[in-house]
């Protein structure tokens, strides 16, 4: 049976969260993944539920370990009380290799499991269907004692790889599908994670904002997930993601992504349709539909820049100014008048957007006036960032994004800001301040008709994008 359209209600959004995740790049994650990235250096987390390390530093392919005490084929320890193979243990009560656990009810040499129903030395994972020393997989090809692979090119006790070109016992796994989240790619690139409707969802999850409805093909078995539509009774800022049509879409496979944005009822190909932050990959998709129903392209070019709470202290607020936040009553106007990339109904979604997130406006102590500000996205960056012209030169840019950037670290995320790829001061402002050059982002719309059509029917500032 065809996967349906299904509308994600306030009591799943959690479980869709948790899907998101597992494509959210690790700097992005809460602060739980990066202290476990921190406390081991030498293991690169997979977020799709490897059974293991994506990459090791070690070229042993000893089993997560840079460094080892022990000379055995140990697991994911950098330093062992135990001298046997053990894999990922600091501490251990058993004296077995036990491999990734600091307690283990089984006496065998389990590696990476607190309970485990095999009684053999299997390496990561919780439920094994082969007894063998199985590191990490529910299902081995191979009758080896493979360690967390689904097909091992090596016959030796490799822990935890589904591919690995050396024969030692490699522990932790660079590709492996994750049965929980079967759409999980392996080693999932950059380019193919979305930062924008995870934060969106997490957001509305935590009730700071509610103008955004989620619409996902297939549950709880979830293909693709897409932004919807949204009615006035639910949200104030509705009209702007409705005229014209505004929405996110994202999956991991190409081809599922295709199917939602051509699912009977969800997006109206002749009508405008605005997508927001979308990667390159599904970029193409999005053209490949777009021709397709004889519509045409504009792609506005992003560049996804990121900084972490180490390579960005606040700057110190300039003498003669004081920080404070921009109240929606009285900036709104201001904002949406300074903003390049205002349309039709940009006010109500400006003065959401002031209501529901942290903002940096920094004034003028001796006059009151603003002389520059920036504000939060629902999806997950930070924006708008303006500084009148008379004042600019003088760093104050820096100032206010590194001030409003505290809020994420707060809460234990990195910070982002899309960037247009096109403007080089901001670039570099960006770079002094702490961040670093990420990946590609596409803002598009999809039109019939000419540039200039589009751009007059809705009330554009401006009169073009660069393609």
């Amino acid at each position: 049976m065809e996967p349906a359209l299904h509308r994600v209600t306030a009591d799943e959004l959690p479980a869709l969260k948790d899907w998101l995740e597992n494509y959210l790049p690790d700097s992005r994650k809460p602060f739980r993944s990066k202290l476990i990235s921190r406390c081991f250096p030498h293991i690169e987390q997979d977020p799709v539920g490897s059974g293991g390390a994506e990459k090791l530093k070690s070229p042993t392919g000893s089993g997560g370990a840079e460094k080892l005490k022990s000379p055995t084929g140990s697991g994911g320890a950098e330093k062992l009380k135990s001298p046997t193979g053990s894999g990922g243990a600091e501490k251990l009560k058993s004296p077995t290799g036990s491999g990734g656990a600091e307690k283990l009810k089984s006496p065998t040499g389990s590696g990476g499991a607190e309970k485990l129903k095999s009684p053999t030395g299997s390496g990561g994972a919780e439920k094994l269907k082969s007894p063998t020393g199985s590191g990490g997989a529910e299902k081995l090809k191979s009758p080896t004692g493979s360690g967390g692979a689904e097909m091992l090119k090596s016959p030796t006790v490799s822990g935890g790889a589904e591919m690995l070109k050396s024969p030692t016992g490699s522990g932790g796994a660079e590709m492996l599908k994750s049965p929980t989240h079967p759409l999980a790619e392996p080693n999932v690139p950059v380019l193919t994670r979305t930062p924008p409707l995870y934060f969106t969802v997490l957001w509305t999850i935590k009730g700071k904002w509610r103008g955004t409805s989620f619409y996902s093909l297939g549950w709880p078995n979830i293909l693709a997930v897409g932004e919807g539509l949204i009615t006035p009774e639910e949200s104030d800022c509705s009209a702007y993601h409705t005229d014209p049509r505004t929405t996110h879409v994202y999956s991991p496979d190409p081809s599922h992504a295709e199917a939602l944005l051509t699912y009977p009822g969800f997006l109206d190909w002749t009508k405008p349709i605005f997508f927001q932050a979308e990667t390159n990959k599904l970029r193409e998709t999005i053209r490949k539909v777009s021709t397709a129903k004889g519509g045409n392209l504009i792609v506005f070019a992003n560049m996804m820049v990121e900084a972490e709470a180490e390579d960005m202290p606040a700057s110190p607020v300039p003498e003669g100014f004081e920080l404070r936040a921009l109240d929606p009553g009285q900036h709104s106007d201001f904002v949406v008048g300074t903003w390049p990339m205002r349309r039709q109904h940009s006010f109500v979604y400006v003065r959401e957007l002031l209501k529901s997130f942290p903002t940096v406006g920094l004034f003028n102590k001796a006059t009151g006036q603003c002389v520059g500000y920036e504000l939060m996205y629902e999806y997950g960056a930070v924006g708008m960032l303006f500084v009148m012209e008379e004042f600019r030169g003088r760093g104050f840019g820096k100032v206010i994004t590194t001030q409003l950037a505290q809020n994420y670290f707060r809460e234990g995320h990195s910070v982002a800001a899309w960037v247009i790829k096109s403007n080089a001061p901001s670039m570099r402002m960006h770079f002094d301040s702490g961040f670093k050059e990420k990946t590609p982002f596409d803002f598009i719309v999809h039109h019939v008709g000419s540039q200039a059509d589009y751009f007059k029917k809705h009330g554009y500032a401006i009169t073009s994008w660069s393609q």
